[in-house]
């Protein structure tokens, strides 16, 4: 993604990102019971629910 700051420089910026609608629907998010992270991949690639998303409370 490209990301242009206040003055006009472009910044790329790599990773992963999902978007979220904001509203009631996102209750899901805001709980993180339907939340997972890819540190919560399991050995064989499914998710782990055992192990700690690692993620603040962003909300």
């Amino acid at each position: 993604m490209r990301v242009d700051d206040i003055e006009a420089t472009k910044h790329i910026v790599a990773g992963q990102a999902c978007a979220l609608i904001c509203g009631s629907e996102s209750e899901v998010f805001k709980t993180k019971t339907g939340c997972y992270y890819p540190i919560q991949a399991g050995k064989d690639g499914t998710i782990d629910r055992s192990i700690a998303n690692a993620e603040k409370d962003c909300f």
